[in-house]
């Protein structure tokens, strides 16, 4: 039997109904009546993987845990390889089948699916639950690993109940000063304030700063928190660089940072330098970087095979850069308020972007420069001084697909020489200048929806080069296909939610002058910069209604009010709010053609280098879903972003980063297979607010 996919996307509902007491009220007659508890089976926690896996930061070969061996990790490598220390597996006694059967840990760490690959099946924990870190399982006064049981539910009853124990044997120390930190298979706690640099010198070590508490630089031009050539880390909490080079500094491959938050570095808040399969989730980032060295809040370099997921970076020089690095996914980026660029690509090819959100950047959005082969789809760059999306000397089939750009002065530009890209599905209206600029480019390829309109100079602006995908009157010429409307129909001026207009429940800066407004703060270092009810928020000026040009740009000193942008779309909108169908066939496919890679000539060296590709003759390909994306983190799949055969995915309704809100359910329909099969699209309940 497959492992149940479908119970994934249901957990959020499950936990609601599951993290009740199950009771029956005996009512009838003239019995006594009372309340009764339900009988339920003793079951056992145990790991999935118990030999190789079962402590915290042990690292298993393999794509995923439903296809893995059980053999270790080998980071030398380079293949496929997974966190063992979250997979934890109870057997369900006596149960063959996995039809109704749900299960929950008490401490709501966890998400859980039922295998039904085995008999009696299992549930198996696929992974920390969203918002959930290694600091919800640790109990920092002891210290130690809290216990933890798990209920598992029969149609949302109780029906088997492990014991409270502990799930890991690691080490747990506290540790409140600076230094080294030696010794392999520990976790390391921060419960103070600090004010220390600290180096993690061996394997398989956990550095977590109690929620609540920071890590503060010394301000000795140093990393705060450091490690050369060590894997199998893990790092959760506040650094504050407090004015150091970089908050954190890492050369280390097979490592998670997660629910970390690195501010006010001179340099850069996250640096990865030369490190590989690196895990990025809920990180946050703000006023990093100084005029002179053009700091990130994220910066990759010389780094590959790295997943970034739910990253924020606001008030940087540059939000999130990738140099001379490849093979990245991001996914879920909110790069807004930054003093360069939102998002950077440097001489950087083979990555896939999803769910890209920027704003009031000053350069750009989203800026590709001598890039090639990227893969972006969903991306919303309003706000922007100069351009939303600008491609610069980036060639060789960089694909950009359902792309919406409002209020910059330039829209969608590609110039010098970015010649042979794919675009699908772009809207790009009310920007001071053109929608569309087509500088001295040849044989781009326009598809799917285009919709252009209410740009101040011209919708489209085309001079040099030949077949640039486009003329002058927005028209499709060379190998474009596109379905164009042009011209005064289309403005997203009532497209979006734009200015909050009550108070943001998560920032903590927003109340200053009430709702989400606030002056500019004295003290940047601060200032709520990352925190949001919703992933498509950020700060951004106050100005007029939008779109107008005293939204544009930067909201720093001298700019008056700011305020918090959301980039959601609201329900009446008409551009952009659900005009994508839902892809229930599997020939519903589009391909990604990897050009020049990799040297070897087959499936598995393909493979290796681009997760879910193929050799096809001369070149690796992808094919993949359209109007959908994999859901990252879900146990299932390569993780690269692209929706591919046998992998839970989000149906994606609407052009730009916003695809709804809400819980995850199954889509409307039946997903029939065709050349991609297997697959399980989602939705979320809301879409539009």
């Amino acid at each position: 039997m497959p492992v149940n996919t479908t119970l994934i996307a249901l957990k959020r509902y499950s936990l609601i109904m599951m993290g009740l007491t199950f009771i029956l009220t005996a009512c009838g007659g003239g019995g006594s009546g009372g309340i009764t508890a339900i009988s339920v089976i003793s079951l056992e926690v145990t790991a999935l993987f118990p030999t190789k896996g079962a402590n915290w930061n042990d690292y298993l070969a393999g794509d995923d845990w439903s296809t893995a061996s059980g053999a270790a990790c080998n980071a030398a490598s380079g293949a496929p390889c997974f966190h063992g220390g979250e997979r934890r597996s109870v057997e369900v006694t006596g149960k063959t089948d996995c039809s109704g059967l749900t299960a929950a840990d008490d401490l709501g760490a966890f998400d859980w699916v039922c295998d039904g690959s085995v008999s009696p099946v299992r549930m198996v924990s696929t992974g920390l639950a969203k918002g959930k870190g290694l600091s919800d399982l640790i109990d920092f006064a002891t210290p130690g690993i809290k216990t933890n049981k798990v209920t598992v539910y029969d149609n949302a009853v109780a029906w088997g109940v492990t014991p409270s124990s502990t799930w890991w044997t690691n080490l747990v120390e506290i540790n409140n000063t600076g230094g080294s930190r030696p010794t392999a298979s520990t976790i390391y706690l921060v419960t103070s304030n600090p004010v220390a640099t600290i180096t993690l010198d061996n394997p398989k070590i956990a550095l977590i700063v109690e929620p609540g508490l920071s890590i503060t630089g010394p301000r000795v031009a140093a990393s705060v928190i450091s490690a050369a050539s060590q894997d199998y880390l893990w790092i959760e909490g506040n650094i504050n660089a407090g004015a150091d080079n970089y908050g954190v500094d890492l050369n280390t491959r097979y490592s998670t940072l997660r629910r970390l938050t690195a501010n006010n570095a001179i340099n850069s808040g996250v640096f990865l330098n030369a490190a590989s399969n690196n895990t990025l989730a809920d990180v946050s980032t703000s006023n990093n970087g100084s005029i002179s060295n053009n700091g990130s809040g994220v910066l990759l370099s010389n780094s590959s095979n790295n997943s970034l997921t739910g990253v924020t970076a606001s008030n940087n020089i540059f939000g999130v850069s990738l140099l001379s690095s490849s093979n990245n996914t991001l996914s879920g980026v909110n790069a807004g308020n930054n003093s360069n660029s939102g998002v950077y690509l440097f001489s950087s090819s083979n990555n896939i972007l999803t769910g890209v959100t920027t704003s009031n950047n000053i350069t750009a959005g989203i800026f590709l420069n001598a890039v090639s082969n990227n893969t972006l789809t969903s991306m919303t760059a309003n706000n922007n001084v100069a351009y939303g999306v600008f491609m610069q000397t980036s060639s060789n089939n960089n694909t950009l697909t359902d792309v919406t750009t409002s209020n910059n002065s330039y829209g969608v530009s590609l110039q010098v020489s970015s010649n042979n890209n794919t675009l699908t599905n772009v809207t790009s209206s009310n920007n001071a200048g053109n929608g569309v600029v087509l500088s001295t480019v040849s044989d781009n390829k326009f598809s799917g929806l285009l919709k252009i309109g209410n740009n101040g100079s011209s919708d489209c602006q085309v001079s040099g080069g030949t077949n640039q995908g486009l003329d002058s009157a927005c028209l499709i010429n060379g190998s474009s296909n596109a379905t164009p409307t042009i011209g005064p129909t289309i403005t997203l001026a009532n497209s979006f939610v734009d200015k909050v207009s009550g108070d943001d429940m998560s920032n903590i800066s927003d109340d200053i002058l009430g709702g989400a407004v606030a002056s500019f703060p004295a003290t940047p270092a601060s200032f709520d910069w990352g925190q949001f009810d919703n992933p498509y928020r950020a700060w951004g000026k106050e100005g007029s209604i939008f779109p107008n040009a005293d939204h544009r740009g930067q909201w720093a000193t001298g700019t008056g009010a700011g305020h918090i942008w959301d980039w959601s779309l609201l329900t009446s909108d008409t551009i952009n709010h659900a005009v994508l169908s839902l892809p229930n066939n599997g020939s519903n496919t589009q391909t990604h053609v990897w050009l020049g890679t990799p040297a070897t000539s087959n499936n598995a060296g393909c493979n290796a280098m681009i997760p879910g590709s193929v050799w096809n003759t001369t070149v690796c390909e992808t094919t993949f879903l359209s109007n959908a994306v994999e859901i990252l983190a879900d146990g299932i799949g390569n993780d690269n972003g692209l929706c591919e055969s046998a992998e839970t995915c989000l149906y994606t309704p609407n052009i730009g980063s916003y695809q709804g809100s809400g819980a995850l359910i199954m889509s409307a329909g039946t997903f029939t297979d065709g050349t991609l099969t297997g697959i399980t699209l989602m939705q979320f309940t809301q879409n539009g607010e």
